[in-house]
């Protein structure tokens, strides 16, 4: 009885680690300056939109960086949310609305960043899922 109990602690923090450890290790691999690819769409090769994830929590985004003109970036702010180890969230917000949202990370890794909308802020604060879906995928500069 007493290996049982000393495997099931051993067992235990291992989970407990791997559950709290993979918000760092997202937190991480997100940090740095994304290139969103246009997926079709000419609008965003016309802009070349870059989106930066700082270690402090901010997002900025920037339209035309091989432009040289005064566009002034956006700035908001992102929180990963890995409580569910399979499937890690994202929240973004203080951008604007057709940016802000819950977005569900599908792919990341040292090149690709894959995430898919999946709640926006509705008049009275609340997240909803109509009118969400909203994919975005990116390409580390």
């Amino acid at each position: 009885m007493n290996l049982f109990r000393q495997l099931s602690g051993i067992l235990l923090i291992v989970i407990l680690l791997s559950i709290f450890g993979c918000e760092k290790s997202f937190q991480s691999d997100i940090v740095g300056e994304w290139k969103l690819e246009s997926l079709g769409d000419s609008a965003i090769d016309a802009h070349d939109p870059v989106w930066i994830f700082h270690d402090d929590n901010t997002l900025e985004l920037i339209d035309c960086p091989s432009i040289n003109f005064n566009k002034e970036p956006r700035f908001g702010t992102y929180k990963i949310d890995s409580k569910w180890v399979v499937v890690p969230m994202v929240e973004i917000s203080e951008i604007s609305d057709a940016v802000d949202g819950i977005y569900q990370i599908d792919k990341l890794d040292k090149t690709t960043l894959r995430m898919t909308r999946i709640k926006i802020l509705d008049k009275q604060g609340d997240y909803i899922k109509d009118g969400a879906y909203l994919r975005k995928e990116f390409t580390k500069k």
